[in-house]
């Protein structure tokens, strides 16, 4: 039995490994967030069971059944959907392993982390050209070629989606903040080289998710401590626009990359955000979903979203506009868009049950959302590890 535990303790150690990392595998696969920590997750689920003598919670029960049944839903095609469907599953047993191993998480490993982050978005700006021709053997799907109007991508497949990922490492460390493992010079460290990372990859993305989350850090519910700190929030951010849009800081924001000239238009000329076709992307996908959905409440099944989809556009003037004009067809870039046009009401019935009644710290449930609603993959291990953390910290705080 001691050999087994100690398996499950160096199995823990690599699933919050990859968590951190988890566009980076030694083997890429043909995705962009890699798989190992669902891989690991199952592992750890396995030696779990074998450790309780086979005793297995109902809810990991529930959620492996529910993803049994989601997967069943199939339609014509269903074949090229191959990877959505592994994703739902990669999605719960990271969540199972990270909530199964949610003790062993260690505030070196982000502080460890955080400054690898750091370190090599330097060295990526320093020497790009080599830095990149490493990261295509440890990071696939990358499109970063050279470092200009889009910062740093490192670790990451592109600069928003690592953005989006420090913003949710900073959020965990504060997980180790509240219980006073993480002060002083090392939490200085973690926050220094987050922005630091974020402010390189020159992201919208990044600046939108780390204004969102500063906005709700340390809210485990909302009451009228919360509403006020968001309205004192909101106020510093207009006054801010207001300072750029009479040229005080006398900089040219628009000039500092994809972030820098979000800011500057939100100041300047907010109306024409509204045809800027990145923030469109992501509007629109949840838009389409939603159509798809009105049509077909229990959904199209897998491997049925892209025709479905592709008709709602076509029947609308304004998106087959913005798609056909650039000889595009729609594409997915919610997995709550997806997830809801392929299975409907057996989706949609979960998703809201988690959104009201399922308890967990208030930031994290709404970063996570954050992350599932917009660019991240239902896979993406920092969503399941913010939940795993954030019911963890719930449950122990009554």
């Amino acid at each position: 039995m001691t050999n087994i535990n100690n398996r499950l303790h160096l199995f823990s150690l690599a699933i919050f490994l990859f968590c951190m990392f988890p566009y980076v595998s030694p083997l890429p696969m043909p995705s962009d967030v890699q798989p190992l920590v669902g891989i690991f997750g199952m592992v750890i689920f396995l030696l779990h069971i074998y450790i309780n003598k086979y005793h297995v919670s109902r809810e990991y029960l529930f959620l492996l059944l529910f993803v049994f049944i989601c997967s069943m839903h199939l339609s014509t095609g269903w074949e090229n959907e191959l990877s959505k469907i592994f994703a739902i599953y990669i999605a719960v047993l990271s969540y199972i392993g990270l909530d199964i191993s949610k003790k062993k998480l260690s505030v070196k490993l982000i502080l460890i982390s955080m400054v690898l982050y750091f370190v090599f978005s330097i060295i990526m700006i320093l020497f790009t050209s080599e830095f990149i021709f490493f990261q295509n053997y440890i990071v696939r799907n990358t499109n970063s070629v050279v470092i200009g109007y889009r910062g740093v991508s490192t670790f990451a497949t592109e600069p928003g989606l690592l953005a989006g990922l420090i913003v949710g490492l900073l959020a965990i460390s504060d997980h180790f903040k509240r219980e006073g493992a993480l002060k002083g010079l090392p939490l200085f460290v973690v926050w220094f080289s987050g922005i630091g990372v974020i402010l390189m990859t020159r992201s919208g993305t990044g600046v939108a998710y780390l204004f969102f989350y500063l906005l709700i850090r340390n809210r485990t519910s909302l009451g009228v401590r919360t509403i006020t700190l968001l309205c004192l929030a909101i106020l510093l951010l207009l006054l801010l626009l207001v300072l750029i849009r009479g040229g005080l800081f006398g900089t040219d924001f628009s000039s500092l990359g994809r972030g820098g000239g979000v800011l500057y238009s939100l100041a300047t000329a907010p109306l024409e955000l509204l045809n800027d076709r990145s923030i469109l992307y992501r509007l629109y996908s949840i838009f389409v979903s939603f159509s798809c959905f009105v049509e077909n409440p229990f959904g199209v099944g897998f491997g049925g979203v892209s025709e479905c989809s592709n008709l709602a556009v076509s029947i609308n003037p304004v998106m087959s506009e913005f798609y056909y004009s650039f000889g595009e067809e729609f594409h997915a870039v919610s997995s709550f868009g997806y997830y809801l046009s392929a299975l409907g009401f057996l989706f949609l019935l979960p998703f809201l049950w988690f959104l009201i009644f399922f308890r967990i710290r208030l930031d994290y449930k709404l970063l996570s959302l954050l992350y599932f609603m917009f660019s991240y993959s239902i896979a993406f291990p920092i969503i399941w590890c913010l939940i795993s953390i954030g019911k963890y910290e719930l449950v122990r705080s009554k």
